[in-house]
């Protein structure tokens, strides 16, 4: 079973034999977790406040976010292993553009025009991120903006959804050949907020949704992402992580969906906010029942739900759906059959003299030339060049946003 689940990973190909065995194994599990067992599965939390390591050994996370090194990877995954089911646990984080190789951002990625070179990057990313044990990131952004203003447009393609699709499902696969599940972002419309206005509501007509802004999303599932990142912003007036068309209707309804889908961060306390929800039992709710399967640093789930289930708010078939999506993710993805990590394991072997060549490869594609006033090609003769400005000797703004490890 561990060849098998590995092989439908690297491959996207599910054959009927091993579905059933998955599905097979899934329920067998299922059928033994308590209801707080299964709602543990439905909570991530970041490394530092307010996770707790002895709540990991209660199975009260199926998921963390923010672990970097193989030492905390580790040490996690040998309390998850130390619960009563043993059940392993998802690492997930922001690899947006190279892990500890630094590759072109997104959108400078998008100028080259070449999903080879995108595939290049995300593989080489997943491989420096999942050798420390990291098993999950919260890419590609699908989202496509056409207004400048946004201060997350440098996290996606750009603006045209073909070009987007492409680059995203490129993305995707190369990801996960190098061995990272994907969590593709954010489900949707979250790139054409109001005035460029970070949050803001978006109002997109259902046409324009398909034609447009929900097309990189299919190419995602297409390509295997196992999971979806419900947006923070409202759409239409309904918030993306109390929307069921957008999370039910669409994704599983129409697309045929099976994975998870995650929120953001607090995105479902944010319900509060929206003003949909009076309080965080009816934010979990109506979270739950819209389709978002896990709560990312909300902790509403594991607060609420079992409240909400017993006294018959929330139907225990829902929680148990949910969690049915992510134990099958986790054996999709091999996790169960999986080695831990090795906690000796250092990324200082990266970057690598070939993860650099990669890089370069990229980032000479990457390259625009906007002007030229007899400055170029640079003559032989010269023999210095200085870079003038605030962010010449600011290595950390120049690697971009979301830089991991680099």
């Amino acid at each position: 079973m561990a060849l098998a689940a590995l092989a439908v990973f690297a491959t996207g190909v599910l054959t009927a034999s091993a579905h059933e065995d998955i599905e097979s194994r899934v329920n067998g599990l299922l059928s033994r977790m308590t209801l707080e067992e299964k709602i543990g599965q439905l909570n991530l939390i970041s490394h530092g406040p307010p996770l707790r390591w002895d709540d990991i050994q209660e199975s009260k996370s199926g998921a963390l976010l923010n672990f970097n090194n193989a030492q905390d990877v580790a040490r996690a995954q040998g309390l998850a292993r130390k619960s009563r089911l043993q059940i392993p646990l998802l690492f997930g984080l922001d690899i947006l553009h190279g892990f500890r190789t630094q590759f072109p951002v997104p959108l400078g990625e998008a100028a080259a025009f070449n999903p080879r070179l995108s595939r290049l990057a995300s593989e080489w990313a997943a491989r420096e991120a999942s050798y420390v044990g990291v098993n999950w990131t919260f890419a590609p952004m699908a989202d496509l903006s056409r207004d400048s203003r946004w201060g997350r447009i440098v996290e996606g393609f750009g603006e045209d959804p073909h070009l987007g699709s492409v680059l995203t499902a490129a993305r995707v696969e190369g990801f996960r050949a190098g061995g990272l599940a994907t969590a593709t972002k954010h489900f949707a419309g979250y790139g054409a907020p109001q005035g460029g206005r970070d949050y803001d509501t978006t109002y997109i007509p259902p046409a324009e949704m398909y034609d447009t802004y929900l097309p990189p999303f299919r190419a995602a599932l297409d390509a295997g992402s196992v999971s979806f990142m419900a947006a923070f912003n409202a759409l239409n007036g309904m918030p993306s992580a109390a929307n069921p068309w957008l999370l039910t209707d669409v994704l599983r309804g129409q697309w045929g969906f099976d994975g998870f889908v995650t929120s953001d961060w607090a995105s479902i306390h944010e319900l509060l906010g929206h003003g949909i929800a009076a309080d965080g039992a009816e934010a979990a709710r109506k979270a739950l029942l819209a389709g978002v399967d896990m709560d990312m640093m909300g902790q509403l789930y594991i607060k609420h739900l079992p409240t909400e289930v017993r006294a018959g708010r929330v139907p225990e078939a829902i929680v148990d759906e949910a969690v049915r999506r992510v134990l099958r993710t986790k054996f999709r993805i091999g996790l169960f059959d999986k080695p831990d990590v090795d906690p000796t394991r250092v990324d200082a072997i990266f970057p690598s003299p070939q993860s650099r060549q990669a890089a370069r490869e990229v980032a000479r594609e990457t390259l625009v030339l906007l002007q030229n006033r007899g400055v170029l090609p640079v003559g032989a003769k010269t023999r210095s060049i200085a870079v003038i400005g605030p962010l010449a000797d600011a290595p950390r703004d120049q690697i971009g946003p979301h830089g991991a490890r680099g």
